[in-house]
């Protein structure tokens, strides 16, 4: 996407790419790759997400991801998430 910044035309490209396999009726496994790049201010990044979901039943799913994003000026940061749902 191409658009007028206040400074001149800027592109931004972006994409994922997301893949998750069931192990069971009740478990399931993901990866998922995050792409952002700016030409203007030459940045890029790229998220990493590795995880798993269960539900144990109907009513409640818990999820769990590991998070790795790298930067092309900053330090790279990692991470995790934990949730915990219950429908109601």
């Amino acid at each position: 996407e191409i658009f007028d910044n206040g400074f001149g035309q800027e592109r931004v490209d972006s994409g994922y790419i997301t893949a998750g396999r069931n192990l069971t009726d009740r478990l399931m496994i993901l990866a998922r790759w995050d792409y952002l790049s700016y030409n203007q201010i030459d940045e890029l990044s790229s998220l990493f997400i590795a995880g798993f979901n269960y539900q144990p039943t109907r009513l409640i799913r818990m999820q769990f991801n590991l998070q790795y994003l790298t930067d092309k000026y900053r330090d790279d940061r990692a991470g995790a998430l934990a949730v915990f749902q219950v429908r109601f």
